[in-house]
């Protein structure tokens, strides 16, 4: 028998404050939506075939899979993906509202993230704030300082030596020479890399590489980010890759376009016919957030009914050359 999925907490269906139901959390998908084949089934006009799915894997998050009507965090759409804590309440089209509660505190997400632009990473901001070179683990930061932020609703007070300084979300500022941003929590995912192809973020993917298929991602300077191995994955990431160098001078609105259909059968083989629509969605959800905890945040991967893409302009995806 396979190992029992561990409880995470749980999930209410609310009619104001009201709880209609309770729906235990456990480690792994919660697939939502109107079709008989989720894992939590709403059988509401606003609610599409295949909705939403709650990940709980490894930070408790949920995304949006290219509903009509949209899924919602405490009132914010969410475009692609976005973290949960808890006491959140999610929106699943105009009709259903969920709160998650989970049983364990410590899951919850940071309440920003500090982005290194230099570095091309996010750094968890609870919500007390924190030390900046405990953050950034840069001793210059620490000699200088020290520095801490705390957050507020609009942003964050930096505690220096010698003054307080308001940062507002969003936008840029320098401590000891670093080039900082503070990035609300329900922008973490959202296009935290605006200029990616100014500062040489990198895609490569190979098939057939020496330990089998990978995908490096490359940030500024060409500086190794990370490595994604799994199959699936990789193959998406390929397809994908092909699909936005296949009309370089196209239009930005109508480049690198590729029916899932096609993806599906890149993907599965043969046994495509037999996936769910939702596993492409579910797929594409992994892949952002690899991408994300890589460094590489935001819609660089774009859905629209039917049809996926990279975004032109956040990132160059060059093939390997053939042998």
């Amino acid at each position: 028998m396979g190992e029992a999925k561990r409880h995470i907490g749980w999930l209410d269906v609310l009619t104001g404050d009201t709880v209609l139901r309770t729906y235990p959390l456990v480690q792994g998908s919660l697939r939502i939506g109107r079709g008989p084949d989720n894992d939590l089934v709403l059988p509401e006009e606003t609610v599409s075939g295949h909705h939403a799915v709650i990940e709980c894997a490894d930070g408790p998050r949920v995304a949006d899979l290219g509903s009509r009507n949209g899924t919602w965090v405490n009132g914010v759409r969410v475009e692609s993906t976005r973290p949960l804590q808890n006491g959140d309440k999610v929106g699943i089209g105009s009709a259903i509202l969920l709160r998650v509660r989970f049983e364990n505190a410590e899951l919850s997400q940071p309440a920003a993230w500090l982005w290194d632009v230099g570095s091309g990473r996010c750094h968890a901001l609870p919500a007390a704030g924190g030390l900046l070179g405990e953050l950034l683990a840069d001793p210059q930061i620490q000699q200088a300082g020290p520095f801490k932020l705390v957050l507020h609703a609009d942003g964050a007070l930096l505690h220096g030596p010698e003054a307080l300084t308001p940062i507002r979300f969003g936008e840029p500022f320098q401590v000891a020479g670093r080039d900082l941003e503070l990035v609300d929590r329900f922008r973490a995912l959202a296009s935290t890399v605006t200029s990616a192809s100014e500062v040489g973020w990198q895609l490569l993917v190979d098939l057939n590489g020496a330990t089998g298929p990978e995908a490096k991602v490359l940030g500024p300077g060409a500086r190794l980010r990370g490595t994604i191995r799994a199959g699936n994955r990789v193959t998406l990431l390929h397809m994908l890759a092909e699909g936005l160098n296949a009309n370089p001078d196209g239009p930005p609105d109508e480049r690198g376009w590729c029916e899932d259909s096609t993806i599906m059968q890149g993907v599965w083989g043969r046994r495509w016919a037999e996936k769910a629509p939702s596993s492409l969605q579910v797929l594409v959800h992994r892949v952002r957030r690899d991408l994300a905890e890589l460094g590489l945040a935001g819609d660089v991967i774009q859905k629209r009914a039917g049809w996926t893409r990279i975004r032109p302009g956040t990132v160059q995806a060059p093939l390997p050359k053939e042998g």
